[in-house]
């Protein structure tokens, strides 16, 4: 019989759950070192919509964004450890965010990265997020994937 783990828990990250993320940063993003794209800031200026999926073992995931002035929920970084992946914990991050988002009147969501993270693009997919390339977005020959989901107020469904 296998072992279930314990559940964990999704609430507003902290600047101590910050540091932990810094810390174990390759526990998320392996070889590629993002540090400079996490901001404090973040975890300072919007406690609603930047959370943490904890655990007794620690933080398994994150989901860092906030809420623009025209409703839209962007996401900044969403990360789970490598030893909770294939677990929903994306997805369940992802609800909590949009719950989080909806509560600030966002209309929709918006996430970004670039046309080589596959693993990414194909993770937004299956959440129901729409797929645009646009080209030059960070300048020229730098073209984002720029991933938009509506909230219509309708439940949260991933394409299966």
């Amino acid at each position: 019989m296998k072992r279930r783990e314990p559940a964990e828990m999704i609430v507003s990250a902290t600047m101590r759950d910050f540091r932990e993320v810094i810390e174990n940063h390759s526990r998320y993003w392996g070889g590629r070192d993002l540090r400079s794209l996490h901001l404090a800031a973040l975890v300072h200026e919007f406690p609603e919509t930047n959370l943490v999926a904890v655990a007794d073992d620690g933080i398994r995931g994150y989901i860092f964004g906030f809420v623009t002035p025209a409703r839209v929920a962007y996401v900044h970084l969403i990360a789970t450890r490598d030893d909770t992946r294939g677990t929903g914990l994306g997805h369940r991050l992802y609800e909590a965010f949009a719950v989080a988002a909806r509560a600030q009147d966002a209309t929709r969501l918006k996430a970004i990265t670039s046309p080589d993270n596959k693993g990414s693009i194909a993770f937004h997919q299956r959440l129901g997020f729409d797929v645009h390339v646009v080209e030059d977005y960070n300048g020229p020959g730098a073209d984002r994937v720029v991933l938009t989901k509506e909230l219509n107020g309708c439940l949260w469904r991933a394409r299966r």
